[in-house]
């Protein structure tokens, strides 16, 4: 399912990249979606689509995505629901990441550069997966989260400098579930 799911991004993010090319270093600014349950900056106005992504079981599961090309890449935040997954164990969570590295292999044919721990909040730990795109010159970096049953990813495909740049970095550390960032922000302030 992992690799349909990475074969979808990979056709949304091609048909966007290199769309909106006034936006290569514009300023971020915070997107919410309040049906997905999380927030990103982005460097301007996300393009949303959907679409049907068959499981395992062979039941279609809604993807939802947020898309903001760039003269030199995209961005692109997505979300859907498994539940198979719902009480996995933390065994059957890092079974799913490793699927998951395996599709964006499979989908980008590039090999695994890549795969490091990362956190969501304090102790929703995820994966961050950087896979070259041989075909396209381009890099794949992509971090994903498993939350219940719900899957988020969040990307930034394009030419190398793009995706290692500063921007990028700073695309990808401000996702935040609303809850936890409401948590933050009511922690941040004095008493």
């Amino acid at each position: 399912m992992l690799y349909r799911i990475a074969s979808a991004l990979l056709l949304a993010m091609i048909s966007l990249l290199f769309a909106n090319s006034e936006l290569c270093a514009a300023q971020l600014q915070s997107f919410e979606s309040t049906e997905g349950g999380f927030q990103i900056s982005f460097p301007g106005a996300p393009q949303e689509s959907e679409s049907e992504i068959p499981n395992t079981d062979g039941i279609r599961t809604l993807q939802k995505q947020y898309v903001v090309g760039t003269a030199d890449g995209a961005y692109i935040a997505s979300y859907q629901d498994n539940p198979n997954l719902k009480s996995a164990s933390a065994e059957r969570v890092n079974q799913a990441y490793t699927a998951a590295g395996a599709g964006l292999k499979k989908a980008f044919g590039g090999d695994i550069k890549s795969e490091t721990k990362v956190k969501l909040g304090d102790n929703i730990e995820g994966r961050e997966f950087v896979v070259p795109i041989p075909a396209a010159g381009g890099v794949a970096r992509c971090r994903l989260f498993l939350v219940g049953t719900r899957l988020y990813q969040i990307m930034a495909v394009g030419k190398p400098d793009f995706v290692d740049a500063d921007q990028t970095t700073k695309v990808m550390e401000s996702f935040a579930l609303l809850e936890l960032a409401k948590r933050n922000t009511n922690n941040d302030t004095p008493k």
